[in-house]
């Protein structure tokens, strides 16, 4: 059975440390359970912040993985699969494309999966780095922008060097008197 966190039977005490889950302007925790035998994946739970940041509500997502999962290109979806198949501490970035507002968001997914018998399971969070990476991406062409500037700026300069080094030597056979 699988559930979002106000569904889940917890002490008094869990529930203020999770409800504090909530309140991540950018953020939101998960938790995956993979039954290795059955090679089946789900969301285990998904905090309140969830669907908006992914645009798919928490009902839709423990329902059907693939509510959330359609959102990601299949090259981070691989990405993500291997990191959950390791059942190793991960730090990764993967591209989603929110359903909503139809543009590509960047997420940082960061978990600690543990294998427990059969089971995977991986408590992650989920940060939208989306303004992080569009810098990123703006500095990335700035300096290729650069390096463009910088080569045409190079070959100018040996182009004098070289119209300088003609003059020079024409001066030379041809003194001016």
């Amino acid at each position: 059975m699988f559930m979002s966190f106000k569904d889940m039977v917890f002490t008094t005490e869990d529930k203020r440390g999770l409800a504090s889950f909530n309140h991540i302007p950018v953020g939101t925790v998960y938790r995956t359970v993979k039954d290795v035998q059955a090679g089946i994946l789900n969301f285990d739970y998904v905090c309140g912040r969830w669907e908006r940041l992914t645009g798919v509500t928490p009902e839709e997502t423990l329902a059907d993985l693939k509510n959330f999962f359609d959102n990601i290109p299949s090259k981070d979806q691989r990405l993500l699969m291997q990191n959950i198949n390791e059942s190793d501490e991960s730090n990764f970035e993967i591209r989603y494309h929110h359903p909503v507002t139809k543009k590509t968001r960047w997420f940082q997914v960061s978990s600690c999966p543990r294998r427990e018998g059969n089971r995977i399971i991986g408590d992650g969070i989920l940060l939208d780095v989306t303004t992080r990476k569009e810098a990123e991406q703006k500095l990335f062409a700035e300096i290729e922008r650069l390096e463009r500037e910088l080569e045409t700026e190079k070959k100018r300069l040996q182009t004098l060097k070289e119209n300088f080094i003609a003059f020079e030597k024409e001066l030379l056979e041809n003194p001016v008197m």
